[in-house]
């Protein structure tokens, strides 16, 4: 009895035993608090993980542990420098802070790695990120360009106009996010100002399901964190020496020059980062003849960050971004010879204001600020006609004027601190409210269309005003609750809510995903989800109904000769775009420091904008915007990745999707192709596609290979006929398969007392054809002939590093 009773007591007192509290902070160097890092706390010689939390927007963080003892802690946080193996001995509560280095080029070697762990249950199954450091490393081409980084990416792709597509979604459905601040053009939502790699910290892709605080977008999320300096002085310059080719005579080719310098404008206090880049291209088309076969891009762009400590608690954040360009003879291609060109002005500018506020409690307050106004200039070459035959095209372009869009962002979030109640909670909540506006003066000339022959068989003229105004203004509120049940299974949920006052339509948007980790050494994590998502009202949508008409005249015999009015019009109560998506996923670690993603995907949109109507040659046309239009897309995706050594890592991954939609052929005043049946894949569908990269060391020191591959199914295009009509369905034909393999060699080197980094690239190293033009008139005797493309070419980069 004796035995018994104090074999009770001593399990009551371990029962009864208060768990050992550790708590935290997680700090980048700027001393600024990094919110959802994931802190692990493990044995030294186990792999299961004892406590695990995720610091909040405080970068505060608690773990508890029942036994005394010495244990290892991990931090890892994309775009910043994973932290292992710190050692901690726990005797009783303690309190840690922990610095964490942003992900930047540095001389030294760093043993260490620059990425999340996608096995983390708090990070998004399908999010995925890259690194400005790693975005250095790989040899794509227009490798000086945040947007063309992007397709290294599973699930991304980039079109034959550049424009990339989150989970086959078009452009303007994913919401570009620079700082915190929506960075996409007010009016036609797509990204383009020119943001240098070497400004950024991180680049993180949202698609699937996702947060509720991302919203105005049903495709995914491209989010950019740029470089905030720190207390040492660094310079770098890249490609500061042009390229010289050979082909057409000796010319520059492209050159791209990029300085960035960043450090402390008061050391501890205040930092600041600044890059610029040069742009100028020249490329010919082969097909035409010497001296009409050029076309060129001239390009400035500067990117201005800067951080102010004004205490402990409170860290403002002030961005500027500048770019501005000229296009000239934009829209060369084998078809389209200089007079149908154009020459065009673009202008981008950006500033933002961002101030986080942290209480004691653990509260955050964030307010802030972002101003975006673009403008646009398109000048034709002349003022004749301009005139389509299955030939290919002559005259002077049509369109001639000038755009200017605006947007005033403002925004308030709240982040609670830990919240303890069956689990754990981490609760954000926010409230964004803007106002777009749209402002053009167009003129547009007279398009003949003509068969093969040269006999005319449509013409059309416009008529109305050029000039119109439009605005939207937008109010989003949403709260977000990431609730971890078990330290194996956290449940995350959201819900958000938007209005414009273009379809004065309320939204309600829930998000919901699940994570669980079966296994104790956190190996594997099974992740699944679903969410309700809308789109914002796209201005460019609404501005054709205030544009001028087109009145098309069909010539004997192929009409009565008659003028036939197009007319655009928005219906009334229109609703906002919805999209449901279906998500389930398997993250698994696997030895050697490897990572293997499977995901599967489906998204239905409906309710969806686009202008609807049956295309007349007899009698006039209503075209009306209406809430006609559905989406699919379906994929399945696998991919394995390895990081290893000083930042070196590969990836290889395959993705089988298809994307339709019954709106493939946009109607607007700009678009004289009509299509009947207007259903099928978008032109961006690729049901096989395969990428992968790579980025090893050598066997000789200080020289490193690097490695790009990708093969696609060719892109669809549609079949028209003389008249401007699609032949068959829309998308029925397509462009061969694209393959290209790129190889490069780098060597970095001392001279004059600097570091430089010394790199030479083969692009194209097969000399595969992929095309990017097309003959798709099917009366043409050409119809089906495939033009453009690069060839194989060595390209060269010189970077200096500095000292």
């Amino acid at each position: 009895m004796l035995w018994a009773t104090a074999a009770l007591l001593l399990v009551a007192s371990v029962v009864g035993q208060a768990p050992l509290r550790i708590t935290g902070r997680t700090l980048s160097d700027t001393a600024a608090p990094v919110a959802g890092a994931e802190v692990e706390l493990r044995r030294p010689d186990a792999d299961a993980v004892v406590a695990r939390d995720t610091s909040d927007a405080a970068g505060a963080f608690t773990l508890e542990v029942r036994e005394r003892g010495d244990y290892v802690v991990t931090v890892r946080r994309p775009g910043f420098y994973t932290l292992e193996h710190l050692a901690v001995a726990v005797d009783g509560d303690a309190s840690l802070s922990l610095t964490l280095s942003p992900v930047r080029e540095h001389l030294e070697s760093l043993d260490v790695t620059s990425r999340g762990d996608p096995v983390g249950l708090t990070q998004n199954a399908s999010e995925k990120s890259l690194s400005g450091a790693e975005a250095m490393t790989i040899p794509f081409t227009g490798s000086h360009n945040v947007k063309n980084a992007l397709r290294t990416l599973p699930g991304v792709v980039q079109d034959a106009v550049n424009d990339v597509h989150i989970d086959g979604a078009r452009e303007h459905q994913t919401l570009f996010v620079l700082d915190g601040f929506n960075i996409g053009d007010p009016l036609s939502g797509r990204f383009d100002p020119r943001v240098s790699v070497e400004a950024v910290q991180s680049m993180t892709v949202r698609a699937g399901v996702y947060a509720a605080e991302h919203g105005k977008n049903s495709g995914g999320v491209i989010e950019l964190t740029t470089q905030a300096g720190g207390d040492r002085l660094r310079f770098g310059a890249t490609d500061f020496v042009p390229t010289i080719a050979r082909e057409h005579g000796l010319h520059v080719q492209d050159w791209t020059p990029r300085v960035s310098v960043s450090g402390p404008i008061a050391r501890g206090r205040a930092w600041f980062a600044n890059s610029f880049i040069g742009e100028y291209d020249q490329s010919f088309v082969k097909e035409l003849p010497e001296g009409a076969n050029s076309m060129s891009r001239r390009r400035l762009s500067e990117h201005l960050r800067t951080q102010v400590n004004l205490a402990p608690s409170n860290v403002v954040q002030i961005g500027g971004l500048g770019s501005g360009g000229r296009d000239r003879r934009l829209g060369l291609t084998p078809l389209d010879p200089v007079s149908t060109t154009r020459n065009q002005r673009s202008r981008v500018w950006f500033a933002s204001i961002r101030d986080q506020h942290y209480f004691h409690s653990g509260t955050v307050v964030e307010t802030g600020y972002a101003y975006t106004r673009t403008s646009l200039r398109l000048t034709p070459k002349g003022s004749e006609p301009y005139i389509s035959t299955p030939e290919g095209r002559s005259g002077n372009y049509y369109y001639s004027g000038r755009q200017r869009s605006t947007r005033d962002q403002g925004i308030v979030n709240l982040y609670l601190p830990a919240l303890t109640f069956g689990g754990s909670h981490q609760i954000k909540a926010g409230l964004d409210v803007d106002r777009v506006s749209y402002w053009q003066d167009a003129t547009r000339g007279r398009i003949e269309l003509r068969d093969k022959i040269g006999t005319p068989i449509r013409s059309v003229s416009y008529f109305g005003s050029g000039v119109s105004f439009t605005t939207n203004r937008e109010v989003s509120a949403f709260v977000q609750d990431a609730w971890s049940l078990h330290p194996r299974l956290v449940l995350q949920v959201g819900l958000r809510s938007d209005w414009d006052s273009l379809t004065r339509d309320w939204t309600a948007s829930p998000r919901v995903t699940l994570a669980w980790a079966p296994r104790a050494d956190d190996a594997t994590k099974l992740s699944a989800g679903f969410a309700v998502t809308h789109d914002a009202a796209l201005l460019q949508l609404f501005a054709i109904a205030n544009d001028q008409v087109p009145v098309s005249v069909y010539h004997p015999p192929y009409g009565s000769g008659a003028p036939l009015a197009s007319r655009f019009q928005v219906d009334e109560g229109l609703s906002s775009p919805q999209y449901r998506t279906w998500m389930a996923a398997l993250d698994r670690r696997l030895p050697a420091g490897l990572f293997l993603h499977a995901q599967a995907t489906s998204r239905r949109g409906r309710n969806g904008l686009a202008f609807f109507g049956v295309p007349l040659r007899d009698d006039n046309t209503l075209q009306e915007l209406a809430n006609l239009r559905t989406d699919r897309y379906d994929a399945a995706e696998i991919s394995v990745r390895q990081r290893f050594g000083h930042e070196y890592g590969w990836l290889a991954g395959y993705t089988r999707s298809s994307v339709r939609s019954n709106a493939v052929v946009d109607a607007s005043p700009d678009n004289y192709y009509v299509a009947a049946d207007n259903s099928g894949p978008l032109p961006w569908d690729t049901p096989h596609r395969v990428i992968g990269w790579a980025y090893f060391p050598t066997f000789r020191p200080k020289w490193s290979g690097s490695c790009l591959f990708e093969y696609r199914t060719g892109f669809p295009y549609s079949a028209v006929d003389s008249a401007g009509f699609v032949a068959g369905s829309a998308g029925a034909y397509r462009f061969p398969d694209y393959f290209d393999l790129t190889i490069g060699v780098e060597r970095r080197t001392r001279l004059f007392g600097q570091t430089w980094s010394l790199r030479a690239s083969i692009n194209n190293v097969t000399n595969h054809h992929n095309p990017t033009t097309v003959n798709a008139v099917v009366e043409a005797p050409e119809f089906g002939t495939f033009y453009g493309g690069s060839g194989r070419a060595l390209t060269g980069r010189v970077r200096w590093l500095g000292r």
